[in-house]
């Protein structure tokens, strides 16, 4: 079993994988996903940046 692990430049010793979420443009939004128990509040935060 393989898996990919998410990490953002110069972190790569320690588990820091935050959730980043960011509009980009009107109709554009990224998700840098960090760990799996984020993913609600990244839905909450992605559906308020929609509304």
């Amino acid at each position: 079993m393989y898996t990919i692990k998410a990490i953002l430049p110069g972190v790569e010793a320690t588990d820091d994988r935050p959730t980043l979420v960011e509009r980009v443009s009107e109709r554009l939004i990224t998700v840098f996903g960090g760990k799996i128990v984020t993913c609600v509040k990244t839905a909450r935060d992605i559906n308020r940046l929609i509304s």
